[in-house]
């Protein structure tokens, strides 16, 4: 392998995660896949790293559930709780939405120069 790559120990550490859980997560997210030595054992590139990173954000920092966390980074709208619990589709596009964060801020400096 040329690019570096890191066991399942060093991942485990470097994000301070079970090693089981790294092996559950790669049954249940296909972006984290890491390559096979040639004795079987996992490596781990920083693009799987990367998407480690990510997977673990959206579960532990954002209180998702596997389902979820899998369609959100998959790209598909995953459902948001809403104040009363239940769930919606989420079918905001963000490009729109940093396009009108944009807008206001530009607004915002606008009216802070008057």
């Amino acid at each position: 392998m040329t690019e570096e790559s890191y066991s399942i120990t060093e991942v485990a550490n470097m994000l301070e995660l079970p090693q089981h859980v790294l092996r559950m997560w790669e049954s249940q997210f296909p972006t984290i896949e890491p390559v096979r030595s040639r004795n079987g054992r996992r490596a781990y590139t920083v693009e799987t790293i990367d998407s480690i990173r990510a997977v673990q954000k959206l579960l532990h920092d954002d209180g998702l559930d596997i389902s979820t966390a899998r369609k959100r980074l998959a790209g598909a709208p995953a459902p948001i709780a809403t104040q009363s619990g239940a769930s919606v589709a989420s079918t905001v596009n963000v490009e729109a939405l940093r396009g009108v964060l944009a807008a206001i801020e530009t607004a915002s400096a606008a009216l802070a120069k008057r």
